[in-house]
């Protein structure tokens, strides 16, 4: 496994509070699996949940390994499952920490002000009773 520099957090970090139900994140990268890119090369997406989140990026729980895309740009498709709005963010995959079969993983959001602010993810932003 390389070893990866960790970047340190711009913001503070709002966990996702389990009563709010799973957050699906899809994390796509062009150029590696299943679908084509646009260079025709073909697209690996691997399924996560959505572990904390801030207005410059995010943490999740991937299904699999993805050390070697560390420092590789991504399409996270973020769902909530209370309700159809999905939110798609163009990201750099910036580290992971394997765990299992599994990796935390730290994404940093490219859109220009990082997350929009008219999404479901706004409210996870907000201060909560634990703070």
């Amino acid at each position: 496994m390389p070893n990866v520099q960790k970047v340190p957090r711009g913001d503070k970090r709002q966990p996702i509070p389990f009563s709010a139900g799973v957050i699906v994140v899809e994390v796509s990268f062009a150029g590696a699996g299943a679908g084509r890119g646009p260079d025709g090369a073909e697209d690996t997406t691997y399924a996560a949940t959505l572990w904390d989140i801030t207005r410059e990026g995010c943490c999740a729980l991937v299904q699999g390994h993805l050390h070697d895309q560390v420092g590789h740009r991504c399409q996270l498709t973020i769902r909530d499952a209370q309700s159809p709005e999905v939110v798609t963010l163009e990201a750099t995959l910036q580290w992971c920490d394997l765990q299992m079969h599994h990796a935390f993983c730290g994404f940093w959001f490219l859109q220009q002000g990082g997350l929009p602010a008219d999404t479901f993810l706004e409210s996870y932003l907000q201060g909560t009773w634990a703070d």
